[in-house]
C-alpha cells in the first residue's frame, strides 16, 4: 500500500494536481476492503434520490427517514467508497429512530460534476442545509471517514451541527510529506509532496492548520496501525480540536491498512449511537 501511495504522488508529479492523490471516483465500487454487498441494499425503507445544489449539480443520496426521529445524520465514505458500500458500512445507523442521509460527493457515484477537493465543503455544507430546512427541530450530526473527516473538520465550526464522527482523521496538508519521508525516495517524493500540498485549496487545508471556532462536538475513532491515514497525525488534530471531544481508540480493524474499523466492532457502533443520543 506504501509503495501505491508513492506511485500515486508521482503521478500528481506529472498531472500537477491534489485531485488525483485524494479522489478516486473510478474505482469507487470496487475499493472497499467489504468484498460484497448483500440484498440489504435493496430494502424498500431506503429511498433512493437527487439532491440539486444551487449551482445545478446534482448529489446522489439515499435516505432512511422514520416516523418522528430524534436526530438527523449525514454520512459520507473515503475517496474511493461508493455510496452503497458507505451504506453497508454503516448500517448500524438505520433502524435507530435516527433521520439518516447518505450521500455520495460530486463526480462520485450518479453523482454529477466533477470531483474535485475545492467543492466537497460546499456539497456537505448544502446537505447540512437541506437537513435544516427538512427537520429543523432536531439536532444534527455528521458521520465521516478518511478524506471525508477533513471535510467534518471544516463542518464542525458550523453553529446547526451538534457533533461529528471522524474515523481514520487526516491531515490533509501533512499526509503526503509523512509518507513520502517514509519512502526509499524520499528525496524525489517530498518536494512533490510539498507541490500538492500547496494544490490544496485554502479553504480545506485551513480547517486543520486552524482547528479553531469548532462549536460541534467531536468524536474521534483511530486504530494505532492504521497505515493510510497515519495514528500520529490523528492525535495531533484531536490535540488542537478546540471544541468538546472524546478520542477513541479502536481495537478491531480491517487488516493491512487497519483503516476501517466501524463496521467489524459493534462497541464501537454503540458508543456512536450513545454520542448521538446525547
Amino acid at each position: 500500500m506504501l509503495r501505491n501511495i508513492q506511485v500515486l504522488i508521482f503521478y500528481l508529479f506529472l498531472c500537477g494536481c491534489a485531485n488525483q492523490v485524494f479522489l478516486h471516483p473510478s474505482i469507487s465500487k470496487s475499493s472497499s476492503g467489504l468484498s460484497s454487498l448483500p440484498e440489504f441494499l435493496g430494502r424498500d425503507d431506503l429511498q433512493h434520490t437527487f439532491l440539486t445544489l444551487e449551482n445545478g449539480v446534482k448529489l446522489q443520496v439515499s435516505l432512511y427517514t422514520p416516523d418522528n426521529p430524534t436526530a438527523s445524520v449525514m454520512v459520507s465514505g473515503g475517496n474511493a467508497a461508493s455510496l452503497s458500500e458507505v451504506i453497508y458500512y454503516h448500517r448500524y445507523l438505520l433502524n435507530q429512530n435516527l433521520q439518516v442521509t447518505f450521500f455520495s460527493f460530486q463526480g462520485f457515484d450518479k453523482s454529477s460534476g466533477q470531483a474535485s477537493l475545492s467543492t466537497m465543503f460546499s456539497d456537505a455544507e448544502q446537505v447540512l442545509a437541506r437537513q435544516q430546512r427538512e427537520y429543523p427541530d432536531i439536532p444534527h450530526f455528521y458521520v465521516t471517514h478518511s478524506i471525508s473527516t477533513s471535510i467534518g473538520l471544516c463542518l464542525s465550526r458550523h453553529a446547526a451541527l451538534r457533533g461529528v464522527v471522524l474515523e481514520s482523521a487526516m491531515d490533509i496538508n501533512n499526509i503526503a510529506d509523512y509518507h513520502a519521508n517514509k519512502s526509499s525516495l524520499s528525496w524525489l517524493l517530498t518536494p512533490v509532496a510539498r507541490l500538492m500540498t500547496i494544490s490544496i485549496p485554502d479553504s480545506l487545508a485551513d480547517c486543520t492548520l486552524n482547528s479553531h471556532n469548532q462549536k460541534a462536538r467531536a468524536m474521534f475513532i483511530h486504530h494505532p496501525n492504521d497505515v493510510l491515514t497515519p495514528y500520529v497525525q490523528a492525535v495531533d488534530i484531536f490535540d488542537a480540536y478546540q471544541g468538546e471531544k472524546v478520542f477513541i481508540e479502536a481495537r478491531v480493524s480491517l487488516p493491512p491498512q487497519y483503516h476501517q474499523s466501524i463496521w467489524y466492532d459493534s462497541e464501537l457502533q454503540s458508543q456512536i449511537l450513545r454520542f448521538i443520543s446525547q
